[in-house]
């Protein structure tokens, strides 16, 4: 059984997992969005290793756009699951560029771990601090 501590413990990690990868992701899509299309032509052809080659240019500006603002949907915890669920789609892209230019273990490895981390935040949610269950919870009292 969890008590009502383990419960505040066990949210407040969520929020602080949300804070974490969210800044992390803040920071790692911004040059890419900043980069322009030249940088997105770049980012978008590493979709070529799931065999998607059209279109590098805006397949790089979706997934600038998807770690710059998905990481301030994951602080946020607005539209948590969806933005997890785009963000672990860049993971899997990351991990099978990774595999396809024969990188380091260490770069697939952290690719995998952080797709594993958003995998998880699928089944977990974003926890009570977050506007998707304050917006919800706001919601469910107007219907009654």
């Amino acid at each position: 059984m969890v008590t009502g501590r383990q419960n505040t413990l066990n949210d407040f990690g969520l929020l602080l997992l949300r804070l974490g990868v969210g800044i992390t992701f803040i920071i790692i899509g911004s040059p890419k969005l900043a980069g322009g299309p030249e940088e997105w032509e770049v980012v978008g052809s590493h979709a070529a290793y799931l065999g998607i080659t059209s279109w590098p240019m805006f397949w790089g500006f979706f997934i600038s756009i998807a770690e710059f603002f998905g990481g301030f949907l994951l602080i946020l915890g607005l539209f948590f699951k969806p933005a997890a669920a785009v963000l672990l789609i860049t993971s899997i892209v990351t991990v099978a560029s990774s595999i396809g230019q024969s990188a380091e273990f260490v770069y697939t490895a952290n690719a995998i771990a952080v797709g594993f981390v958003f995998l998880s935040m699928l089944f977990i949610g974003a926890g009570k601090h977050s506007l998707d269950r304050n917006i919800w919870k706001r919601r469910r009292r107007r219907l009654l």
